[in-house]
């Protein structure tokens, strides 16, 4: 199902049975205008440029269906993926969100714990609370250059990824926005980052190096709390003209 606006379309639910769905980058839209010695129809076509909130969520009417879903493609056309919008679909055995996106809400792909890639486009500048949480089957996270805020809890307990990596177009890191991603070997925080919350890293035990940006001058507490597998930290130089230069 879908609603229309201003020549657009947004995505808002699926009743299907399918396991395997590619979302259209264009759909058609009716409208009939009546009126006294009056009857016209109108027909067009309209881009898709949003996945509304819980679209495709276990939470709405098609639970169990939507839990079966194995592969969802999503087009160029779409720049919003909305809160909750494939919140729990635990079959999903992968996430590639296009350039095209500007913004993952809230809990979008919240325990799609099937997921053994995360590819997010460069595109995307904002990454919501609890975005990828308990994403725990995935093992590479890759996030795009576009990337400025990466929010609470985003990849809380993605306990199977052993590569994360963070572009430096990344300012700010959420609190618990990687705690538990036990099984990443390293950790590197790029100069760009000025902000990491409290416990951002907590229980990342299999990590064995930590890099910290000497840019990162807001650090929360336990920001590295349990990180005991550690066995070098490196911290960089406070004021370094690199970060001088983004002031």
């Amino acid at each position: 199902t879908a609603t229309y606006y201003k020549g657009t379309a947004c995505i808002t639910g699926y009743s299907g049975s399918a396991t395997e769905i590619e979302i259209p980058s264009k759909i058609a839209w009716y409208h009939d205008v009546t009126g006294p010695d009056l009857a016209i129809h109108y027909e067009y076509e309209v881009d898709v440029v949003a996945i509304g909130s819980s679209a495709f969520s276990v939470e709405t009417g098609n639970e169990g269906q939507n839990k079966l879903l194995t592969i969802i493609a999503i087009p160029n056309s779409v720049t919003n993926i909305g809160r909750a919008a494939f919140f729990g679909c635990s079959g999903l055995s992968l996430i590639s969100i296009p350039d095209s996106v500007t913004n993952i809400g809230e809990l979008a792909f919240f325990n799609c714990s099937g997921a053994t890639t995360i590819t997010i486009g460069n595109g995307v500048t904002t990454i919501g609370k609890n975005a990828f949480y308990n994403c725990s089957g995935a093992t590479t996270i890759t996030i795009g250059n576009g990337v400025t805020i990466i929010g609470e809890n985003a990849f809380y307990n993605c306990s199977g990824a052993t590569t994360i990596t963070i572009p430096d177009s990344v300012t700010s890191i959420g609190q618990s926005a990687f705690a538990y991603c036990s099984s990443a070997t390293s950790i590197t925080i790029p100069d760009s980052v000025t902000s990491i919350g409290q416990s951002a890293f907590g229980g990342c035990s299999g990590a064995t190096s930590i890099t910290i940006p000497g840019c990162a001058t807001n650090m929360g507490d336990y920001a590295f709390a349990g990180c005991s597998g550690a066995t070098t930290i490196t911290i960089g130089k406070i004021g370094r003209a690199s970060c001088r230069e983004r002031v």
